[in-house]
């Protein structure tokens, strides 16, 4: 288990390990107080301000850039805002404030390609914790509602439903606090987030991915 705790170096975890021993700095020098971590295909990836960094292929204890071992790292464009997570499937989903990236694994001596340019320019992540990927989907939520990546494009999926109610209720200046997760069992999207007055997530915004419909709670 590797964790990005703020303002401390990445920690891990070896759940197999005995006796047991408790989190511990991840090797390697990865960038410290790293915000957003993903497993990407045999990489593990995190991201700090506007810079992603991907470990050595198979390697989640080396950092240093090398085509040979494969790490290496890239900043990306300053205008899009910090990188708020980073979603991993069989490419790396970046999403930003105000954008979202997506990176293909192409091998040395490049490593990552990541295209000419944003897939989404229009919108990005409202939180680091708004973003959660169900099989090949990811469902996000941005500053003006809700939506879902496909890897080519995002569709709304709370407009006219939810939306509205979303943006007239978050206590916007506690918007980092916004998390969500996934119902397998009910095929669910679950969004928690503060309302105004509140400064930690006391709402709930369900979405059914099998029937297109909201409740809350």
């Amino acid at each position: 288990v590797i964790a990005v705790p703020r303002n401390v170096a990445p920690q891990v975890f070896n759940m197999t390990a005995q006796p047991v021993v408790a989190f511990d700095d991840l090797g390697g020098s990865p960038p410290f107080g790293a915000t957003s971590v993903a497993r990407v295909g045999d990489f593990l990836w995190l991201g700090k301000d506007f810079t992603v960094h991907w470990s050595a292929f198979n390697n989640s204890a080396d950092w240093t850039p090398d085509p040979g071992t494969q790490a290496g790292n890239q900043e990306l464009d300053q205008e899009r805002g910090e990188i708020m997570s980073i979603i991993g499937l069989d490419y790396a989903a970046i999403f930003q404030e105000r954008g979202i990236r997506r990176a293909i694994y192409v091998g040395p001596p490049v490593i990552w390609d990541f295209g000419q340019d944003y897939v989404e320019k229009a919108r990005g992540c409202i939180a680091r914790n708004a973003a959660v990927a169900f099989g090949r989907m990811i469902f996000y939520a941005a500053d003006d509602g809700f939506y879902v990546f496909d890897g080519q494009a995002s569709t709304p999926i709370g407009y006219g439903k939810v939306d509205n109610y979303f943006t007239r209720n978050l206590n916007y200046a506690y918007r980092h606090k916004i998390s969500c997760g996934i119902d397998w069992q009910r095929k669910l999207v679950v969004w928690a987030f503060p309302t105004a007055g509140s400064q930690m997530p006391n709402e709930l915004l369900i979405y059914s991915v099998q029937d297109g419909r909201w409740t809350h709670d």
